[in-house]
């Protein structure tokens, strides 16, 4: 039997491809797929393709059967390419899974998806991972606040289970930003290059 999954450890490729993917669409839905590896129980997320075609809306996001088949196609003659599963974003909506999303993931056989939340209008804040909730949130470019969530479809179930997330790389944007005010969401004055 396998590893039930447990953690995703999104690497640094995939989370400026995935975040990047997300913000550059906003107010739009971006999706793709997800490169990687699972070892013992944890998920290695290594890169993210985003679909070039897709049909983009705010609230929808789509590919045809074809594309999909043709992507995959040219990523299965590339070696030490594993596709572990897809990803998706929602623009100014809930940071949840849809009830067509599930819908989606189910029927589809797919057995992990990533979620990316992108907002405007709410204050800086610095990269945090909220235990209690499975959710890696933070602010990109001072307006776009991004969250992240991975799900896992249960072995031979219908049922989803949110993912322990790990990402080496938001250590080192909090380091770069580290005048950034958690409280206000504004830089600190500097008296430096006045």
């Amino acid at each position: 039997m396998p590893y039930k999954l447990r953690k995703a450890i999104i690497e640094d490729a995939a989370f400026v491809s995935l975040v990047t993917a997300a913000v550059d669409v906003y107010n739009k839905e971006t999706i793709g797929l997800l490169i990687g590896s699972e070892h013992r129980g944890k998920l290695r997320i290594k890169n993210a393709i985003v679909y070039q075609k897709a049909a983009r809306k705010a609230d929808e996001v789509s590919i045809s059967f074809a594309y999909e088949r043709r992507i995959d196609s040219i990523l299965s003659d590339m070696v030490g390419y594993h596709i572990v599963g897809d990803f998706h974003s929602h623009a100014d909506y809930v940071d949840a899974l849809s009830k067509a999303d599930i819908r989606d993931i189910i029927e589809s056989g797919i057995k992990i998806t990533l979620l990316l939340g992108v907002y405007t209008g709410f204050p800086a804040k610095r990269w945090e991972y909220d235990k209690k909730n499975k959710v890696l949130g933070g602010t990109i470019d001072g307006k776009y606040l991004v969250t992240i969530k991975v799900y896992c479809r249960e072995y031979q179930s219908r049922k989803l289970a949110k993912l322990k997330i790990e990402c080496p790389l938001i250590g080192k944007m909090n380091k770069m930003h580290k005048d950034l005010d958690v409280k206000s969401g504004k830089k600190k004055k500097s008296n430096t290059f006045k």
